[in-house]
């Protein structure tokens, strides 16, 4: 077993609470019922009753530690998490970046077209491919903190599912074109990659399901 979130199994506490458990109900039952043959035998009785006592000390003491850890953890990367989407509002850099990024967007440049550009481009296409770049890096970054739990996967889900899986879409055909010239290999923006069709995968059963829903109980969608 070891101690910290994702770390201390309950399979395993249990696993290791039983023996002591069952000893100790093995000796009130035997306190209780042959008190007299207990009296006999206390002086070896007596020491196993002390080792399940503390037996049980201990495991209590992993228990309430494990849940102390995890909910620290927890909030750790709450707050992390937190404090890098909150950042990123007043961040000049990150704006300037998202604000060239959504002007492509909008005007449905193609981004696997402005990644690779040499340096006689014009002005625009280096800002725009700058942009590109600089926002999948972006991504890549706190895919890879919550990969690490750096980040909260739940906060950030809740935040900008919506947005980071619409971004994903209008940027695979460029991770695409990197991984090509990379003879390819996905090295690039795996984590990003991952987390998005994770997510994708979360936004396609929860239609499934709804649309199952409203086919089982049609009147809850009346009126929606």
């Amino acid at each position: 077993m070891r101690l910290g979130r994702h770390n201390l199994s309950f399979i395993g506490l249990c696993l290791a609470a039983a023996p002591p458990l069952f000893a100790g109900a093995a000796f009130v039952y035997a306190k209780t019922y042959y008190s007299d043959v207990i009296d006999d035998y206390k002086d070896i009785f007596g020491p196993i009753a002390g080792m399940v006592s503390a037996v049980a000390a201990i495991l209590a003491a992993l228990v309430v530690a494990n849940f102390t850890t995890e909910a620290a953890t927890r909030n750790s990367t709450v707050k992390a998490a937190w404090e890098a989407l909150a950042e990123k509002q007043w961040d000049k850099d990150y704006i300037a970046a998202r604000e060239r990024y959504e002007v492509s967007f909008a005007q449905g440049l193609a981004p696997q077209d402005l990644v690779f550009i040499g340096s006689d481009a014009d002005a625009e296409s280096i800002l725009a491919s700058t942009a590109i770049k600089n926002i999948l890096n972006d991504y890549e970054m706190m895919a890879l903190g919550i990969k690490m739990h750096v980040l909260d996967e739940a906060l950030v889900n809740a935040s900008m599912r919506r947005t980071w899986i619409t971004d994903y879409r209008y940027l695979l055909p460029t991770i695409q074109k990197i991984r090509k010239s990379d003879g390819g290999y996905d090295r690039y923006f795996r984590d990003f990659q991952y987390v998005s069709e994770k997510w994708m995968a979360e936004v396609a059963k929860e239609e499934r399901d709804a649309k199952s829903l409203k086919k089982k109980k049609p009147w809850l969608h009346q009126y929606s």
